[in-house]
């Protein structure tokens, strides 16, 4: 993980600092070409994302897992 955040951080992809609450941990955040890195993937992610899962899925079992995935989004800490 080290070595994927150093290399994104060398690209101008994420900026990586000290963690405030525990010294030993650093923390990485996309900057804005970043996050522009990510919104033009998205397409793409969300496109692969269907096809190799939700069009497996029928209808009636993709709207059934939508509260299971909001339960398990709202616990993702951010």
């Amino acid at each position: 993980m080290t070595r994927l955040v150093d290399d994104l951080r060398t690209r101008g992809l994420v900026a990586k600092s000290r963690d405030a609450h525990d010294g030993r941990g650093s923390v990485a955040k996309l900057t804005d070409k970043g996050f522009a890195r990510l919104e033009a993937a998205y397409p793409d992610h969300l496109a692969s994302v269907r096809n190799r899962v939700l069009d497996h899925l029928s209808p009636a079992l993709v709207k059934r897992l939508g509260p299971a995935f909001v339960r398990v989004a709202e616990n993702l800490g951010g």
